[in-house]
Parts: structure tokens; sequence; C-alpha cells
């Protein structure tokens, strides 16, 4: 399977879980709080940032998209209230089942 099949069949998953707004960073940032190989423990801003190589104010707003969304929350970190901690929010895993499927239906076609 070429990285180009792939990427096709993740396009369409997106666009057929409603969620063609998506970025690809947006999508990083979410695999690293919610997906299979996420990160463990709190999850910080800077953490995020460093996981997926971009500035943290990318990150900032990419996870304002994805909160709106409902697919992550921002909480206060308990040890230090200056730092923010990401969670998956509560509509992340049925979201990312959902886009499994369909990548796993277009790339099995």
């Amino acid at each position: 399977m070429s990285a180009l099949a792939t990427l096709h069949a993740q396009a369409i998953a997106l666009e057929a879980a409603g969620l063609s707004w998506l970025t690809t960073r947006q999508l990083a940032l979410l695999l690293c709080v919610a997906g299979p190989n996420r990160l463990t423990g709190p999850i910080s801003t800077r953490d995020l940032a460093r996981a997926i190589d971009i500035a943290p104010p990318v990150v900032c707003r990419a996870t304002a998209a994805l909160e709106r969304a409902r697919l992550v929350e921002r909480h206060a970190n308990p040890a230090d209230g200056r730092l923010v901690d990401i969670r998956p929010g509560p509509d992340a895993a049925d979201m990312l089942a959902r886009l499994e499927t369909i990548v796993a239906a277009e790339l099995a076609r």
C-alpha cells in the first residue's frame, strides 16, 4: 500500500466523518492525546509542541479548535496552575474509532 493511497483513504475518512475541517496538525495533536499510541500522563501544551514539532502557539490554536469540537479538553495542571493539561474530550474515542473503520474500509478496496 502506497503512502499516497493511505493519505487518500484518510482524507476520505475525514470527509465521511464530517471532519474535513481537521488539519494535519490538529489530527496529529488529537492522536497524541487520544490515539492508540497516545502520550501518557498529563500532557501539556509544551509536551504536544515537542511531540509533533510545532510551535506552542500553533498547539494552542489547534487545541482550541479541537476543544470546540469536543475532541479534547483543557484542564489546569494541579501541580502548577500556570500549565494546562490536554486530555481526550467526550467525543474523541468515538470519532477516532469511526475514522479507523472508514480508513480500513477504504484501504481494503
